[in-house]
């Protein structure tokens, strides 16, 4: 990777929380004419660095790779410029649990979205409902129901609008 590369893959590692077990080898800005272009950030795991069962924490073997491609994950957009997260994900082999696949820091596994990305979108609704406005048109999600369960904690209940995403039904909860 050229210099600017390289500064922008530990900018986004950082951003990401990627430990020692996991290395951005590339990045790169992808030309999506007419769309806005995109930056494709590729993720591997760093070479021995045990694989956990992401339910119980065990290290455990490789299974097998769950797919022949990577994966995408979308991330929160770089002044503007949208984040895409490529990563390949295997699955772990656990006598307890079967075989599962990885968990990874950047996602919930649930989502092809990061955490940082939903956090980021639950955020705006949660601004838009305290300000009495509904958010509504081109949204991702739609508010269902929001709770104030006193403390200042807030709960949110959204629904996808699109059918690229995966869960059918999810609560976040946002404190203060």
């Amino acid at each position: 990777m050229n210099p600017q590369s390289q500064l922008l893959a530990a900018l986004i590692s950082k951003s990401l929380n990627l430990g020692p077990e996991w290395t951005v080898v590339d990045v790169e800005m992808r030309d999506c004419d007419p769309d806005p272009d995109e930056l494709h950030v590729y993720v591997e795991r760093t070479p021995g660095h045990a694989l956990r069962c992401p339910k119980c924490g065990a290290r455990r073997p490789v299974y097998d790779h769950q797919a022949k491609s990577e994966t995408t994950w979308r991330a929160n957009s770089l002044n503007g410029v949208p984040v895409l997260i490529m990563y390949r994900p295997v699955r772990v082999e656990c006598p307890e649990h079967g075989a599962l696949t990885e968990a990874v820091p950047w996602s919930d596994g649930g989502s092809h979205f990061t955490e940082g990305f939903d956090e980021c979108v639950i955020r705006r609704f949660i601004d838009a409902y305290e300000r009495g406005v509904t958010p509504n048109g081109n949204y991702r999600y739609s508010v269902v129901q929001v709770e104030d369960q006193g403390e200042g904690n807030t709960y949110v209940s959204v629904e996808p609008n699109t059918a690229d995403v995966d869960y059918k039904h999810c609560t976040w909860f946002a404190k203060g």
